[in-house]
């Protein structure tokens, strides 16, 4: 503390005393006197010549800590709104704001903490003091990213038990963590935003996702995956005169049928079930294809030409005739023979 004492008059001669004890720095003679140490109370200044004396009696007050260490920190509240802040050691601390863009209001409220409600970039100094000093510190403010928002999560069966889960959200510098309703598995966690199940789990799994401005999260419940398709086949019988019944079977869970051909399309192939019935006359490859959530699989056969069912009556009517004619001469010859005897 510097302690300074004055008067008119010439020639003068001081000396101090005080409410505490004697100290050297007090019988110095001089006008000022320092003290180094934290002293508080009553101080007297005596002056005097060779005309006359007086003196002034002053109460010391504790002085305030110096200002020190002052740090400016800022964080995103969301796209484009920064907060920053300002802190500082010391005693009776009064708050500026100066920047190298243009001077906001927001900067100029002696405050510790300025919220900047627009996209500011570049360098914000805090200026700190009090009655013994003053200090600053600058920081170069960021873009912040955009906060997090539409968190979505899909999956997908890769095969029967596997799962595949995929997380997506819009935002900047996401980070994305898994939880689920199912024993912890490490493959929920390892910050991506996919993670392969490779056992057959069923349950609620969640996605969080965060940044440095916010956080969400989503949850989905995963279904049990089903059986892939496989063991393709394709079967036909003739109804009739160019009438064909061509059916496919296939294994696995949800199945969808469709069929082409390597003659023109038809309607009766587009209709999405494990049958058609072809009522013209169709020879060709047709194909029956199987799909279901998993996986995909196909198998084709060659449609021959069914027979005529005419044809196939005559010839039968022709086969019975024969066989009676046979029948009728074996007859007529054996007879004869049994009568002679």
């Amino acid at each position: 503390m510097k302690v300074n004492c004055s008067a008119d008059g010439d020639n003068l001669r001081f000396n101090w005393n005080s409410d505490f004890n004697a100290l050297p720095q007090l019988k110095n003679g001089s006008s000022t006197v320092i003290l180094e140490q934290d002293h508080q109370g009553k101080v007297t200044c005596h002056v005097e010549n060779h005309v006359s004396r007086d003196h002034n009696t002053t109460e010391l007050h504790q002085c305030p800590a110096q200002v020190s260490s002052v740090k400016v920190t800022y964080s995103c509240l969301s796209h484009g709104v920064i907060k920053v802040n300002c802190s500082a050691d010391g005693d009776n601390l009064h708050f500026s704001w100066t920047s190298d863009f243009n001077a906001l209001p927001q900067l100029e409220n002696g405050t510790s903490t300025v919220i900047l409600e627009q996209d500011h970039q570049g360098k914000v100094t805090c200026h700190v003091e009090n009655h013994v000093s003053r200090d600053q510190n600058t920081t170069e403010l960021p873009q912040c990213p955009a906060q997090v928002s539409s968190v979505k999560v899909t999956y997908s069966c890769l095969s029967h038990g596997v799962i595949k889960v995929n997380c997506s959200a819009d935002g900047d510098n996401l980070h994305f963590s898994w939880t689920s309703d199912f024993n912890a598995l490490p493959q929920l966690e390892n910050g991506t935003s996919t993670v392969i199940l490779e056992q057959d789990h069923q349950g609620k799994v969640t996605c969080h996702v965060e940044n440095h401005v916010s956080r969400d999260q989503n949850t989905t419940e995963l279904p049990q995956c089903p059986a892939q398709v496989s063991s393709v086949k394709v079967t036909y019988s003739c109804l009739s005169h160019g009438v064909i019944k061509v059916n496919c079977f296939a294994d696995g869970d949800n199945l969808h049928f469709s069929w082409t051909s390597d003659f023109n399309a038809l309607p009766q192939l587009e209709n999405g079930t494990s049958t058609v019935i072809l009522e013209q006359d169709h020879q060709g490859k047709v194909t029956c294809h199987v799909e279901n959530n998993v996986s995909r699989d196909q198998n084709t056969i060659e449609l021959p030409q069914c027979p005529d069912s005419m044809i196939v009556f005559v010839s039968v009517w022709l086969f019975e005739v024969i066989i009676l004619v046979s029948v009728l001469v074996g007859t007529l010859h054996i007879y004869p023979r049994i009568y002679r005897k």
